[in-house]
């Protein structure tokens, strides 16, 4: 979610949204406070400033929708490693940012919250289809939040230690590393 979904005032939408698909969520520098970051589908913030749980998401995600967002190389890196194994869907009010910097493959031209509400309404007329989205549930980035990961796992001496975060992401079942974010 970025700084577009705070621009369209969607956050209601955005929550709505995610806790009816229970797709876990993350944000952009821009788009912090769009999504409550208590809830236990935030994954934080995206990006070189970023928490661990939301850029292995990213990484390891089969879909990615990128709503109100400007994929800058903040977010994103190198833009040929971003996201690699995801078909993209991006939600922006300027044509000109999708597929600026980050190809897309499915490119939705709207304001984040009309576009957000369309498929609120359409999802709700799609029971069986949620509930498949709500039993295929992203665990990756969760179990790294859950496992008190989300911003590195802090040495006694309290420096991060990069290699034992990865240890514990790595150690999760091939079951639990799809990915679905938004």
């Amino acid at each position: 979610a970025g700084g577009g979904i705070i621009l369209s005032n969607a956050a209601e939408e955005l929550t709505a949204l995610a806790r009816l698909t229970n797709v876990p969520v993350t944000t952009t520098l821009m788009g912090m406070g769009g999504y409550p970051s208590d809830d236990e589908l935030c994954l934080g913030m995206l990006g070189m400033h970023g928490t661990f749980a939301a850029n292995m998401a990213v990484t390891e995600c089969d879909c990615l929708i990128a709503i109100g967002a400007r994929f800058d190389d903040r977010v994103t890196g190198k833009v040929e490693e971003f996201a690699p194994k995801a078909e993209i869907i991006h939600i922006d009010i300027d044509p000109t940012s999708i597929s600026k910097n980050v190809k897309v493959d499915i490119p939705v031209v709207g304001d984040c919250r009309t576009v957000l509400k369309d498929m609120l309404a359409i999802l709700k007329t799609r029971a069986k289809e949620v509930k498949e989205l709500q039993a295929g549930r992203f665990r990756l980035g969760l179990n790294v939040v859950e496992r008190g990961l989300p911003l590195g796992v802090v040495d006694e001496d309290g420096e991060r230690n990069r290699v034992r975060q990865m240890e514990e992401a790595i150690s999760l079942s091939p079951a639990e590393s799809r990915a679905y974010t938004g």
